[in-house]
């Protein structure tokens, strides 16, 4: 399970859930680029759509599937999340 927040300002720090377009998990490739191993995008023309959690593997209702799931048990992969704004983090299966 991926858990998405987003956290506004410096004094007054609030979580909110993120408005988030597409979510991957990849491996860097020996040409510095991503390797998606999973990824998914919002249908539609929809910029985007709040996100708190998405169970890797499985896509949720109003999204599609880029990449289907394809990772290796041990390893650890890059997961990042565009939308309105981005961020990422490492996860290990």
């Amino acid at each position: 399970m991926l858990r998405f927040s987003q956290v506004w300002g410096v004094v007054f720090r609030e979580r909110e859930i993120p408005c988030i377009k597409h979510i991957g998990l990849y491996e860097q490739g020996d040409d510095g680029m991503a390797d998606y191993v999973w990824s998914i995008m919002v249908d539609g023309d929809k910029q985007c759509t709040d996100v708190a959690a998405v169970e890797v593997g499985m896509v949720p209702k109003g999204w599609q599937e880029v990449e289907p799931l394809n990772v290796v048990a041990g390893q650890t992969y890059f997961v990042e999340a565009h939308g309105i704004g981005f961020g990422g983090t490492k996860v290990t299966f």
